[in-house]
């Protein structure tokens, strides 16, 4: 079942193994701080983040199944916009013919890749091309000013996204650009 929300989702973003105080009633740092970067009310426009996620197997356990199938059914119909994981499940749902996440050439400016270029993650397909996919967050006040429990998180752009705007203002946001 899938009841419609009363508010609109100007950005929603997944966190995958990870969790900070206040992210199960949207009070988190990184839920607020966007929605005052965005200057949006917080009620009728909201910044979603969901942090029911896991990637990591554990015995006994279908979270990771679970996760996979809402992950790839939120994709599939635009309604995820950003993806924060630790770096190496960054490209889990990447393949060769269809690469999960925007590349940030066609949505950043030379300027902006330029400042971040050190903190840009590349995904390499078979052929040997490099595609920049996500940025690292590990030294932007996502990881150093919250508590989010997430070892080198990275973000990423997902492809299907419906806001494409705010999902990339989301690393300006980040990196202050």
């Amino acid at each position: 079942a899938y009841r419609r929300n009363n508010y609109t989702a100007e950005c929603s973003i997944i966190i995958i193994d990870g969790k900070m105080s206040g992210y199960d009633d949207g009070t988190d740092a990184i839920t607020t701080g966007f929605t005052e970067y965005l200057g949006i009310d917080g009620d009728k426009h909201r910044v979603e983040c969901d942090y029911n996620y896991s990637l990591i197997p554990k015995m006994f356990d279908q979270d990771v199944s679970v996760s996979q199938d809402k992950i790839y059914t939120l994709a599939s119909t635009g309604s995820i916009d950003g993806y924060i994981s630790r770096r190496d499940y960054i490209d889990y749902f990447s393949t060769d013919i269809e690469v999960f996440f925007v590349d940030l050439r066609e949505v950043l400016t030379a300027e902006e890749l330029d400042k971040i270029s050190d903190k840009i993650i590349y995904y390499t397909k078979a052929d040997g091309t490099s595609i920049p996919i996500a940025v690292d967050l590990s030294e932007t006040k996502i990881k150093t000013d919250t508590n989010l429990t997430m070892d080198d998180p990275c973000y990423g752009i997902v492809v299907s996204t419906q806001k494409l705007d705010n999902a990339v203002a989301f690393i300006r946001y980040a990196f202050d650009l």
